[in-house]
């Protein structure tokens, strides 16, 4: 079971990444507020789109 894990972990590494390096070509020519803006905004849509479209948690 662990050459599963270690597979898994190895997916996991090229996919976090592939994503790393969109996010760093994408705010490249962005200051460092303005990339920290964008990362509030980012968030908080997520944060809005979780509570819009996940299951009501009590």
């Amino acid at each position: 079971m662990m050459h599963l894990d270690i597979g898994h972990m190895a997916v996991s590494s090229l996919v976090h990444g592939l994503v790393y390096d969109v996010i760093f070509k994408a705010t490249r020519h962005l200051t460092v507020m303005q990339t920290a803006g964008l990362a509030v905004v980012v968030i908080a849509g997520l944060w809005l789109a979780a509570r819009m479209f996940g299951g009501k948690r009590r």
